[in-house]
């Protein structure tokens, strides 16, 4: 008989290893999560995903999702008269239900759903709006001020009664006059109501109505501005401002990318090249990032594949430039830094002030460093710090013979001499834009 070979012998060794182990994992964690091993059995699986029986009582599961969102039991609800209305609505003898929640006072006579927001094939179809003769509920919430009797749907997240115009749950304003929705507005944010314009229920303010209209999903103008989300872009010139992909616009001055102006761009000379890169005659740019070092009028896709390929790597960005260098050229230190052509980097960001060498971290527990005189947590120079008495505390705290400092900002009101630290105390900044420490409270 043919003997085994250790090699072989250890290569069994591990495979028996590996299918135990992905068994293992599947009998832990993905058969819970599968109706068919759980016991758990879906009350209309044609209307909805998210509501089952299991173990004798009624549960609600978010989206189907035993895996990670698990199934949630629904307390008081009676299995015996449960029964699926639509996607996020139910029903028994208690009352109805959005999700898992019983909605107060809210019964199934007269009932009435409006504006589907999402659909789930042809059957599953999730409602914001449910109402009967005496109250209203906008995706589980109950609109108080709302009069049930008169109470109509119009578009988008907008609906109205004999009072008021709401968004959402929110009363938005009085009734008025006469309302509209806005030609070309697919997404139904928009209202006009008399000679107010609102976004997302939040009036437009100056707008002129009269030309008011939209051109995309983000973007609207009128005769005098352009709006990004309701705000109006500073600079843009609203005769000539036109979209051009869903990310970059332009007018007859510059590029827009969203609602930024691009400093310097040509606006007839830009060209898409993917949907990280595109280019005008004078800069590249990494989403709306001029890119450093490449050849604006020569650049084309294959550079795009290329600076994105296994060669390539991102070294910096801010809010204005990013560079990609070769990996080759580039180290890392076990430190949590990086350094090319003698600077330094951390999380793509440039250490302004140091040199890669003597380039120090102070502990392993935290991001602060060192160089000569300067002290720097992650890539931001700590202002005022005695390099000398600098020293880290723990928890993202450090000190020097003048301050406490929390990440690099200097935490007021303390008496650094007599500091103490404590298990879980930690600092934020507040209104005056001061950082100020926080204790844990006491149980």
């Amino acid at each position: 008989m043919r003997k085994m070979s250790w090699l072989a012998i250890i290569g069994w060794g591990f495979g028996i290893v590996f299918v135990g182990s992905v068994l293992l994992v599947f009998l832990m964690f993905v058969m819970p999560a599968i109706p068919l091993f759980n016991g758990a059995k879906a009350v209309n699986a044609k209307l909805s995903n998210q509501y089952y029986y299991q173990k004798g009582a009624v549960v609600y599961v978010s989206m189907g999702n035993f895996f990670s969102l698990g199934a949630h039991p629904i307390e008081g609800a009676d299995p015996n008269t449960f029964e699926v209305l639509n996607y996020n609505y139910a029903k028994d003898r208690n009352g109805i239900y959005y999700q898992e929640e019983l909605l107060s006072g809210l019964s199934d006579h007269n009932l009435q759903f409006f504006s589907p927001y999402t659909k789930f094939g042809d059957e599953q179809t999730a409602y914001s709006y449910v109402k009967d003769d005496k109250k209203v509920f906008y995706l589980g919430d109950e609109m108080k001020q709302a009069d049930a009797l008169s109470f109509e749907y119009l578009w988008g997240d907008y609906s109205l009664d004999k009072n008021y115009i709401f968004y959402g749950d929110k009363m938005m304003r009085p009734r008025g006059g006469s309302y509209d929705a806005i030609k070309g507005d697919e997404q139904a944010d928009y209202i006009r109501v008399d000679d107010t314009v609102y976004y997302k229920g939040e009036k437009l303010v100056g707008v002129d109505t009269q030309h008011f209209r939209v051109l995309s999903k983000e973007l609207s103008k009128d005769a005098y501005r352009v709006y990004y989300r309701g705000e109006a872009i500073d600079q843009a010139d609203a005769q000539s401002f036109e979209p051009i992909n869903n990310f970059f616009s332009k007018d007859k001055h510059r590029l827009y990318y969203e609602e930024k102006p691009l400093p310097h761009s040509d606006p007839h000379s830009y060209q898409y090249i993917d949907e990280y890169f595109s280019k005008d005659k004078h800069q590249v740019y990494y989403f709306s990032i001029i890119i450093l070092g490449v050849d604006a009028m020569h650049f084309s896709s294959s550079d795009a594949s290329r600076l994105q390929g296994s060669d390539y790597r991102l070294l910096f960005e801010n809010e204005h430039e990013a560079q990609f260098v070769l990996k080759k050229n580039i180290e890392d230190s076990l430190e949590g830094f990086s350094t090319y052509h003698g600077d330094v980097y951390i999380n793509n960001y440039k250490v302004h002030g140091a040199k890669s060498d003597g380039f120090l971290r102070l502990s392993s527990e935290d991001f602060f460093y060192r160089y000569g005189q300067k002290i720097f947590y992650l890539s931001l120079e700590v202002k005022g710090a005695d390099a000398e008495s600098f020293e880290v505390i723990s928890g993202r705290f450090a000190k020097d013979k003048n301050h406490l400092y929390w990440m690099g900002d200097i935490v007021e009101g303390v008496d650094v001499k007599t500091f103490v630290y404590q298990e879980g105390i930690y600092a934020e900044e507040r209104n005056d834009g001061k950082t100020y420490l926080v204790y844990p409270e006491k149980e």
